[in-house]
């Protein structure tokens, strides 16, 4: 896919949960854009390092912030370099959540956000999912569930595009 735009990275953010931990969290932005973004969240247990400049090895980031994309990946509580302990599910719906109300109170956001990731990273999203934020407009799973047991969502193993209807 022919890049639209450049991309500019931000890193060393720290994003305030309800309970006053931060998450560290890296945006990209294409350069140039005209106007408010809509946004993709990417929440990573696997850490941020593989989606940065130059040569990343997870380039999914890059690729949507070059065709005008706001692009924000954050480390899960307790690992990397946030802050909190982490607790395998437990945080991941609050905390997804109120990274969802940070991103829509950015003034480079539409109030538009998606989510995405594979695995670990597509469970993060049905457990966001479940509090209806109203800024959350659609999720692409893949391959997430299989881990999933108890009062959770039962698996989803083939993948799934979640959306909510236009305004």
């Amino acid at each position: 896919m022919t890049p639209r735009y450049q991309v500019v990275l931000q890193t060393g953010l720290c994003v305030p949960m309800r309970d006053g931990v931060e998450l560290a969290t890296d945006v990209y932005r294409p350069i140039g854009y005209p106007g408010e973004l809509p946004s993709i969240l990417i929440r990573t247990k696997y850490g941020k390092a593989d989606y940065r400049l130059p040569e990343p090895s997870k380039p999914v980031a890059m690729t949507f912030a070059a065709q005008g994309y706001a692009v924000v990946v954050q480390e899960l509580r307790g690992l990397f370099d946030s802050g909190g302990h982490f607790a395998l599910l437990e945080h991941d719906a609050k905390d997804g959540y109120d990274t969802l109300s940070w991103i829509a109170s950015q003034p480079w956001s539409t109030g538009r956000v998606g989510t995405y990731g594979c695995s670990a990273l597509g469970i993060t999203q049905v457990l966001t999912a479940q509090l209806c934020h109203p800024a959350h407009r659609c999720a692409i799973v893949e391959g997430a569930g299989g881990a999933m047991s108890g009062d959770r969502q039962r698996p989803i193993t083939r993948g799934l595009v979640l959306t909510t209807p236009p305004d």
